[in-house]
C-alpha cells in the first residue's frame, strides 16, 4: 500500500538522518580533540619561548652588570689617580710653603 511504502521512505529518510548527524557528532568530536591538542602544543611552545626569553634576559641583564661593574671600576681608578695628582701637587705645594716659611724665619 502507499502508506507502507511512505512508512518505509519516512524510515529510510530518519536513517539517513540519524547517520548524517551521528557522522557530524563523530567530525565534532574529531574536531574537538584535535583543537585540544593543538592547544596543547601551542601552550608548550610558548612556555618553551617564554623560557628561552627569561634565559635570555638574565645572560643579558649580567653581561649589563658585568659593564655597570668594570665602568664603576674605570672610574674609580681614574678618581684615585686623580686623588694622587692633586695629592702630589698639593705636597709639593706645602713643602715649598715651608722652606719659604723657613727662608723667612731663618732672615
Amino acid at each position: 500500500t502507499n502508506y507502507e511504502k511512505t512508512d518505509k521512505v519516512k524510515a529510510r529518510i530518519r536513517d539517513a538522518i540519524n547517520f548524517e548527524r551521528d557522522s557530524i557528532n563523530g567530525q565534532l568530536d574529531k574536531t574537538k580533540t584535535l583543537c585540544k591538542e593543538l592547544i596543547e602544543i601551542n601552550k608548550e611552545q610558548i612556555d618553551s619561548l617564554l623560557q628561552t626569553e627569561t634565559e635570555n634576559l638574565k645572560e643579558s641583564n649580567e653581561t649589563i652588570k658585568t659593564d655597570i661593574e668594570k665602568s664603576m671600576e674605570d672610574v674609580l681608578n681614574k678618581n684615585k689617580t686623580q686623588i694622587l695628582k692633586i695629592k702630589d701637587v698639593c705636597t709639593k705645594y706645602f713643602d715649598k710653603n715651608d722652606d719659604a716659611m723657613k727662608t723667612i724665619q731663618a732672615k
